[in-house]
């Protein structure tokens, strides 16, 4: 009897230790190895591992990434300006115009870019032996297309192991021109002209244009292309096969469309040496500098964004839903008419006006500032004598050198290292830049700072990945909410969430009073409608997050995120 009830005693002792077992040794829902097991360290440090990954997350994109390319372009994003009553770099400058014009501060370039070339000395040995043979192939229609000095420039490449950057800039600037047929065939008309004391049209009828064209029938007939590109070159043949006096038949293509045609074939024909299938995205800065260096080049690039069908029948382009953006070069036809109803627009109050006419009006206003960067009207590239006087442009400062006699060293820096970028010449472009910097270090020290600080500040980019962020720790606070059937899972997740948030917080005040330094406006939270939205966003998760330290639910967290993440898209 005694061992029977002593039997009985340890009944529930058993059921209770079994059940413990089964929900995680202690006989909590979440932890799953037991008492100081490997899931309980988990669960315990989990908000402190998850801050350390989201700040080194944050600490990666701090890490200065240069713009691809010989040519130091990371060094001349860096050059002070003044533009719109501030002195900022170029960077800023290019990322703002381009994000006015085209709505993103990036672009989609359809030329052949260094990082699309994967060997250059194996390119032009291609080059040569085809050049060199009587079979017809791609590499013989380009080597056709090159002059004499562009020919030796290749085999100079050919002959060695490895290329240096002038060599790949320089081979780089003859395939782009190679590519560009309508280009190619405006400058051999223009240079005729000049050489025969000819007007440019009676020089262009003697230039068999279909000759000059990279797409030539025979020498891609072993190439096999898409119905897509088998389309637009047929399209092409019809044109160059037309009597040069009907006008009945239009042009089937533009010339961005043309050399992203020939980019294209050039990529599918050297498939080992090139990845060019498709355009890159570059930086706004590879934008700015062909629009100040070499406009002919600035004119293919797609970055007017036209969204209106009415503004594009007007300007008779075809309505690209992936992209919206377009290139003066497609619509320059149209710009008289551009003008006319733009005009006719602008009589219109701006509260009265519909979308068609806004549409024009906004187009008309960022073809006229492109054009005014594109004549240096603005910005103001020289430096007072003294930090009181105002920055000149180009036109201030030859009219004061008329006047004087004077050449400024300064106008003459920037002029020299603007057209070494023209010519492709890549030490006189980095030590000009270079020497333009160190002067604008030494006269004007502080603005010089401030200028590479804000460079700094636009690549990180801190409200971007700010705003990921918000939605990544809302994800946070919902996953917690599912897991209600695991107490200490769900608890250590709303405790990530709430120290996560918190540290982000820390960051977006930093981006607040990196901005007020930016602007040179001490302790000035909100200057225009983009700062109030960021300073909204950071006030409304300072007070959710005080709320969460008492409610501890995770909806303060969970409203905080909805916050931040929607002032960072208003932003």
């Amino acid at each position: 009897m005694k061992n029977d009830a002593k039997q009985r005693g340890n009944e529930p002792k058993l059921a209770l230790e079994s059940k413990g077992n089964l929900n995680g040794g202690n006989g909590a829902n979440g932890d799953l190895d037991g008492p100081g097991g490997l899931g309980s360290v988990i669960l315990r440090f989990l908000p402190l591992i998850m801050v350390i990954l989201i700040a080194g997350y944050l600490a990666s994109k701090t890490i200065a990434r240069p713009i691809p390319g010989a040519m130091n372009l990371t060094a001349a994003a860096l050059i002070p300006v003044s533009y719109e009553g501030r002195i900022q770099p170029l960077d800023s400058l290019a990322r703002n115009e381009l994000l006015i014009m085209s709505k993103r501060t990036v672009f989609t370039s359809d030329w052949l870019r260094p990082a699309q070339v994967r060997d250059w000395t194996g390119l032009a040995r291609k080059l040569v032996a085809d050049g060199k043979a009587s079979a017809p192939s791609p590499g013989r229609r380009l080597w056709s297309l090159l002059s004499p000095d562009e020919r030796k420039t290749v085999e100079n490449i050919a002959a060695i192991d490895e290329s240096s950057p002038q060599q790949q800039v320089a081979m780089l600037r003859l395939l782009n021109a190679a590519l560009d047929d309508e280009g190619r065939i405006r400058r051999q008309a223009r240079d005729a002209a000049r050489m025969r004391q000819l007007d440019p049209e009676a020089a262009s009828q003697r230039i068999n244009d279909a000759d000059l064209r990279f797409h030539a029938p025979a020498d891609f007939a072993a190439i096999k292309v898409g119905d897509e590109l088998q389309d637009a070159i047929e399209k092409l043949q019809k044109w160059d096969a037309r009597n040069v006096g009907d006008t009945t038949i239009k042009q089937p293509l533009t010339r961005p469309q043309v050399v992203d045609l020939n980019r294209k074939l050039l990529s599918k024909a050297f498939p080992d040496h090139l990845k060019a299938d498709k355009a890159v995205m570059e930086p706004a800065m590879v934008w700015l500098m062909d629009v100040f260096a070499d406009q002919e080049r600035a004119n293919t690039h797609r970055i007017f964004r036209i969204e209106h069908d009415r503004v594009l029948e007007l300007l008779g382009l075809e309505h690209r839903p992936n992209s919206l953006r377009y290139a003066i070069d497609e619509f320059m036809p149209k710009m008289q008419d551009l003008d006319r109803e733009a005009n006719i627009a602008r009589k219109v109050s701006s509260k009265e006006r519909d979308a068609y006419q806004n549409g024009l009006v906004d187009l008309a206003s960022n073809l006229m500032r492109f054009m005014a960067l594109a004549q240096y009207d603005r910005p103001y590239w020289v430096p007072p004598p003294t930090l009181k006087d105002d920055w000149k442009n180009f036109e201030e400062i030859a009219t004061a050198s008329r006047e004087t006699g004077q050449v400024n060293p300064d106008a003459q820096t920037v002029m020299r290292f603007l057209q070494a970028y023209n010519d492709g010449d890549v030490k006189k472009f980095n030590d000009e830049v270079a020497t333009h910097y160190a002067r604008i270090s030494v006269g004007f020290g502080e603005d010089a700072a401030r200028a590479k600080f804000e460079t700094f500040f636009n690549r990180f980019d801190v409200f971007y990945h700010l705003t990921v962020l918000y939605v990544f720790v809302f994800l946070l606070i919902m996953a917690s909410w599912l897991l209600f059937s695991f107490p200490e899972w769900a608890l250590a997740l709303r405790r990530s969430g709430f120290w996560i948030l918190t540290m982000l917080v820390v960051v977006h005040g930093w981006g607040l009073i990196s901005r007020m330094y930016l602007m040179d406006r001490p302790w000035v939270f909100v200057t225009n409608l983009y700062a109030s939205a960021v300073f909204v966003g950071f006030t409304g998760i300072i007070v959710a997050l005080l709320v969460e330290r008492v409610q501890k639910l995770g909806l303060s967290t969970a409203v905080a995120c909805v916050i931040g993440f929607i002032t960072g898209i208003v932003a």
